[in-house]
Parts: C-alpha cells; sequence; structure tokens
C-alpha cells in the first residue's frame, strides 16, 4: 500500500480526527452551497442546471470513493492500484469543481480556486492511508466506528442538501 502513497504517517496507527473532519467540511461546503443555490437561483437557469450537474457529478464520486474504502477495508484489499489514486483524483476534481463554481456562482468570483483540487487529494490520499491501518490494526469496536465515519461522508441528495 506505502508503495503509491510513500511511507506512512506518522499517526498511522491512529485514528486522524482531522483527516476524517476536512472530509467532512467538503461534504458540509458542497452541502451548504448546494443549499444556497436552490434558495437563491432560478431553478430554469442555465447556470442553476450546471450547478446540478456539477453537484450529482461530486456527489457521485464522493460516495462511490466511500463505499469503495468500506469494501476495501472489509475485504482487506489494499490501496496499491492505479485504479484506487485515479477515484481519488476524481473525486478531488469533481468536488472541486462544484465548490469552485458555486463560489463563481455566489460571489462573482474570477477563476477557480487553484489549490482546492491539490489540497483535497492530499486530505483524502491521507485519510485513506490511516484509516487503512488504523482499520486492520483495531478491534470490531474500533472497526464499526471506521466504518460509520466514512458512511458519515457521503453527500445529501442536491434536492436535500
Amino acid at each position: 500500500m506505502w508503495a503509491l502513497f510513500g511511507e506512512p504517517p506518522a499517526s498511522a496507527t491512529q485514528i486522524d480526527g482531522n483527516l476524517v473532519r476536512v472530509a467532512s467540511e467538503w461534504k458540509s461546503k458542497a452541502e451548504q452551497w448546494a443549499h444556497l443555490i436552490r434558495k437563491k437561483h432560478d431553478h430554469n437557469s442555465s447556470a442553476y442546471k450546471k450547478a446540478i450537474k456539477l453537484y450529482i457529478d461530486a456527489k457521485g464520486a464522493a460516495d462511490g470513493w466511500a463505499n469503495q474504502m468500506l469494501f476495501d477495508l472489509r475485504s482487506n484489499e489494499t490501496a496499491q492500484s492505479e485504479t484506487y489514486h485515479k477515484r481519488l483524483q476524481d473525486v478531488s476534481e469533481r468536488a472541486a469543481a462544484f465548490v469552485e463554481y458555486a463560489e463563481q456562482l455566489n460571489f462573482e468570483t474570477k477563476g477557480p480556486s487553484s489549490s482546492l483540487y491539490g489540497k483535497l487529494l492530499k486530505d483524502l490520499t491521507e485519510m485513506g492511508v490511516t484509516l487503512y491501518k488504523t482499520y486492520h490494526e483495531g478491534d470490531m469496536e474500533k472497526k464499526k466506528n471506521i466504518e460509520k465515519s466514512i458512511e458519515a461522508l457521503m453527500w445529501k441528495a442536491f434536492d436535500e442538501a
């Protein structure tokens, strides 16, 4: 597993609540933007329709990543593959694309926030590595807590956000 991501972080044997917090912040930020867009923008506008599409793409990638992480943990799979890294890139790109668009739409900013994608990719990579190691070294209660934390990262539907 470490071949793809380098050496494990020093805290790899501990659940790093900060990593879960960061992923949860992305989820919450996206859901809040979706809520604001639903309340503020004309539902028939092209901007609204584009926001829905970007959100659906990001939600699908985020939920797919979370489900894949759960499957990999439960089946003792590792994240050594290029496919796993591509999944992380996909969720990072899609989540950043939605958040950047929502910010531009609501604050009329110019251009994307260049660091969003890279930060999310780094955070999700570190989170996956840490959770994998912690999960497989933990008892049943710790495993259930990790699974609940990952399940909680799944995004609400656009209409529910």
